[in-house]
């Protein structure tokens, strides 16, 4: 199937395997070209330790005890590890909103399903409550990581600044328009879609595990959600922005043209930039709230 993708991401329409056989060996490799991936001049990059959660921690240099922290949750279909273009994002949110980003190395499957990573990123938000005090915390994920988001939206209890999910996962139905349609789009696809939700809910599906079927916080922080035009994932994006509006949530949602899952990987593109651009408005405007 041909899709209309904006010509400065066509050289990053490849598929991504995603299967066990893959996720393992895969990490060694991925664990080398993050180490090897600089952050922009002005950011400082150090690690920290939330019990046995290893913190990539992000913030300006010479940045104050009380900066605001964003705890963000990576992407990678709950089996790959966080990527180089996420350290390099992570890094962005950190100098151009002048916030503090922390990102848990939360568990993967297959070895570990469901709650293991929820556990871990928990973990990392208690952290930041011990050691960052009184400060104001916000949550934010991509793809699978903003269902790790929605987990620590129930686990803070009202105590968040905001939450920004980015094409992200909210159901394990797979039923959506999107869902049927986009079998073949770069980078994600249904059928990697699939294999993930089997991986990370293993035998009966846990209706608490997906944004879409989890009940609801009574407060619900303000929300940014972002789609890409091409992902399988896009109908129940929109759908999670609906029901989080019905519910009274404050949302902003924000639809991207030409682009797919995992687009924002062309760090050089125009649309890359719009958007990263847009998500760092967000961030400072409702840090100042």
């Amino acid at each position: 199937m041909k899709y209309n993708i904006d010509p400065e991401l066509k050289r990053y329409c490849l598929a991504m395997p995603f299967a066990p056989a893959i996720l393992r060996p895969a990490r060694p490799a991925m664990k080398l070209m993050y180490a090897a991936t600089r952050v922009p001049r002005g950011v400082r990059h150090r690690t920290e330790y939330a019990g046995n959660v290893r913190l990539d921690i992000f913030e300006p240099q010479n940045a104050a005890c009380d900066l605001p922290c964003l705890l963000y949750m990576h992407g990678g279909g709950f089996g790959y590890m966080a990527a180089p273009y996420h350290k390099r994002l992570a890094a962005l949110y950190a100098c151009g909103s002048g916030c503090r980003v922390v990102c848990p190395d939360y568990r993967l499957t297959p070895k570990y399903p469901y709650p293991a990573a929820r556990d871990d990123c928990n973990r990392a938000f208690e952290w930041i409550k011990q050691n960052h005090p009184g400060v104001p915390v916000a949550v934010g994920g991509d793809s699978a990581g903003a269902v790790l988001a929605s987990y620590a939206v129930a686990h803070a209890e009202g105590m968040l600044a905001f939450q920004m999910l980015i094409y992200p996962v909210c159901s394990a139905a797979g039923d959506s328009d999107s869902m049927k349609r986009y079998n073949d789009t770069p980078l994600w696809n249904s059928g990697c879609n699939k294999t993930m939700w089997e991986l990370y809910l293993p035998g009966a599906k846990t209706s608490d595990a997906a944004p879409m079927t989890a009940k609801l916080p009574q407060k619900i922080p303000d929300t940014y959600i972002e789609l890409a035009e091409f992902d399988c994932l896009h109908d129940e994006g929109k759908e999670y922005a609906d029901r989080l509006s019905r519910a009274g949530a404050s949302v902003t949602l924000c639809e991207t043209a030409g682009t797919f899952h995992g687009y924002d990987i062309a760090q050089n593109a125009h649309i890359t930039h719009e958007s990263i651009a847009r998500r760092i408005d967000f961030i400072k405007s409702h840090f100042r709230k």
